[in-house]
This record gives structure tokens, C-alpha cells and sequence, in this order.
């Protein structure tokens, strides 16, 4: 959640961030847009690193960035400290790397096979939470009166107290409590996993890739994920963990569109079992981030030159290729059918 509350904190205020520090909103726009890229650049090597690294460091490292981001907004407290906005974005960005693989890694190490749509659920849950917030967050303690910097310095220094402190706290409980996975694995697919690949990070990758139902899921994912705000968020965040619930007794993936985020992940990890999880998160949210960014640029200039109804009709023409796609993917549960194959095995 803290690492993608700063994800909107600037947007949200767009006019007033611009004004405040006397840059155009394009560049306001960046502070967004800084973590898509950094995600599209660093996920490759980073996702190896993670493949490889357990998941207690993994989430050590999220919250060693979130507090780096979080006391770097001391620095930003300045109409001419715009620079150091930047900074404060980029280090978020570094935070996303590591904590947007963790909900389904963490859901198949820590939860037996009938809870493990409901806990990744709730792991991303929490992501969405942390946009919701930092949409309006800001708007809470900064005034918006540009007039008045005075009053939006004090706003500005109170978020970074804030949100320092609670860093700090979530990064000492994570450094002395968190644990990278129970002693006895928590479901027999797990037990499986928990004996080493031999394959490396670039033949796990190419493994995914040549799935056919990670390819139309990856597709699907990248434009369903779509960032569209605080309204559009808040609808999800109950869409998500009623979708894990219904998930886990059903296991019926492709009846959803909505709350694709976490019913993704899920159904990714599902056709490329017994594959990294991580990985397999980390190659959804690429290919989401990459269409963010070119979606976000087209319909920003169909939205500008020829209004909102064209805008607003490209991305239902584009939701609705996405539902056509969807269509076509095949219930390949890998993982679902290697428990009950296990189940069936030790029941005799």
C-alpha cells in the first residue's frame, strides 16, 4: 500500500504542483510516468534478481525504497527543489520493481492451494488501496491555493513526516518479523516447487513466452490494467477480493473483465505452473506498464484533438478486443490439476 501511495501524489494536484514549483503539467505528468519506464527498464534484471533472492529480502528491499522516498519529500519543499520531485518518483519506482510480483509469490508460499486466489486477492488489494490514497491524500493536507506557498510548503512537509514515519515503522516490522515461507509448505504444488529449477532466468522467460495462454492473458492483462483514476480504483478494490473468493471455490478465470489485476496474476500463474511466480508477475506488469504508456499517450491526443467521446470510444473498442481475446484461453490449470493429481495419489 505505501509504495503506491506517492504513485499519484503529484497528479492529483497537477495545477497546483505546476504552479508551485513553476513547471508545465507535462512535466507534473512525469512524476507518474517515471515509474512505468523505470519498470519497463530495470524489470528484467530485477525480476532475476528476485527469481533468485528469497521473498523476506524482496520485501526488505520495497521498504528500504519506500522510506528513501519518503524522506527525500524533505527536499521537495522548495519552488525551485522540482528536481528532487523527480528523485522522490524514481526511488517509488524502485519500490514498484520489487513489491508488484510479491502478492501471487507470497499467496503460493504462505496459503494452502483453497485460499490462494483470495490471498493474492488481498495482496493486491493493497496496492490499489495505496493509489486510492494518494489520490486524495494530498489534496487532505495541501491546500490548493497556489497563491499561498507558504501553506503548501507546510502542507508538503507535513506529508513527509507523515509518510516517513509510517515507513520507518512498516520497515523495522518487516526487517525483525517477516519470514520468507513456512517450515512445512503449505500446499502439496508448493512442496513440489520448493525443489530447485535448474533453468535459468532467460529459458524461464522464453518458457512463458512460448505458452500460448500467457501470451493472450499478457495481452489481455496490458490493457486491462489500465490506471484511469480514483473512481476507477475504488470500484476494483471490492471487485478484486469478491473475484479471489469466488476464484477459489469456482475456479472459473474466465468470467471476469473487471478486476483483472489480481484474477490475472492468478490465471497466469495457473498456465505456467510450476514456473516462478514472481516472473510471471513481473512480465504481466511489463507488458501493462509498456500499453500504459503508449494507450496513455493515444488517447491523450484522440482526447485533446477530437474530444472525449472519441477518446472514451477508442478505449471501449479496445476493452472490447481484450473480452474477444480472452475468449480464446483455454482452462489450463497446471497447478490446480498437479494438487488434485498429488491429492488423488495420497488418497489411495
Amino acid at each position: 500500500m505505501m509504495s503506491a501511495m506517492t504513485f499519484p501524489q503529484y497528479v492529483s494536484m497537477a495545477n497546483i504542483n505546476g504552479c508551485f514549483y513553476g513547471v508545465s503539467s507535462e512535466a507534473v505528468n512525469w512524476t507518474a510516468m517515471i515509474i512505468l519506464v523505470v519498470y519497463l527498464v530495470f524489470i528484467f534484471p530485477v525480476s532475476s534478481l528476485i527469481n533468485y533472492m528469497d521473498l523476506r529480502w524482496t520485501v526488505i528491499c520495497t521498504g528500504f525504497w519506500n522510506v528513501m522516498a519518503a524522506a527525500t519529500q524533505f527536499a521537495t519543499l522548495n519552488p525551485n527543489s522540482f528536481p528532487f520531485v523527480m528523485v522522490v518518483s524514481f526511488f517509488s519506482a524502485l519500490s514498484n520493481l520489487f513489491v508488484l510480483g510479491v502478492p501471487p509469490a507470497l499467496a503460493a508460499k504462505w496459503f494452502p492451494s483453497q485460499e490462494l486466489s483470495r490471498a493474492c486477492s488481498f495482496g493486491v488489494f493493497g496496492n490499489q488501496l495505496g493509489v486510492a490514497l494518494g489520490f486524495v491524500f494530498s489534496p487532505l493536507i495541501v491546500p490548493a491555493d497556489c497563491s499561498r506557498k507558504d501553506l503548501i510548503s507546510i502542507g508538503k512537509r507535513n506529508i513527509a513526516y507523515i509518510l516517513t514515519a509510517v515507513n520507518i515503522v512498516v520497515f523495522i516490522l518487516i526487517t525483525f518479523t517477516f519470514q520468507n515461507a513456512p517450515k512445512n509448505p503449505p500446499s502439496l504444488a508448493q512442496a513440489q516447487k520448493r525443489k530447485k529449477s535448474s533453468e535459468s532466468h532467460i529459458q524461464i522467460i522464453m518458457s512463458m513466452l512460448k505458452n500460448p495462454n500467457f501470451i493472450l492473458i499478457l495481452i489481455v492483462y496490458e490493457v486491462e490494467v489500465g490506471w484511469m483514476g480514483l473512481l476507477f480504483v475504488v470500484c476494483g478494490l471490492m471487485g478484486s477480493m469478491i473475484g479471489g473468493f469466488i476464484l477459489d471455490s469456482t475456479h472459473k478465470f474466465k468470467f471476469f473483465l473487471t478486476s483483472f489485476l489480481s484474477i490475472g496474476f492468478e490465471y497466469g500463474i495457473e498456465v505456467t505452473y510450476p514456473q516462478s511466480e514472481a516472473i510471471c508477475a513481473c512480465l504481466l506488469n511489463a507488458s501493462a506498464m509498456l500499453f500504459g504508456i503508449i494507450l496513455t499517450e493515444i488517447l491523450s491526443h484522440i482526447l485533446e484533438n477530437e474530444g472525449p467521446l472519441y477518446s472514451n470510444a477508442a478505449l471501449t473498442v479496445t476493452i472490447f478486443m481484450c473480452c474477444i481475446i480472452a475468449s480464446f484461453i483455454t482452462r489450463d490449470y497446471k497447478r490446480y490439476k498437479k494438487n488434485a493429481e498429488i491429492k488423488s495419489v495420497s488418497s489411495q
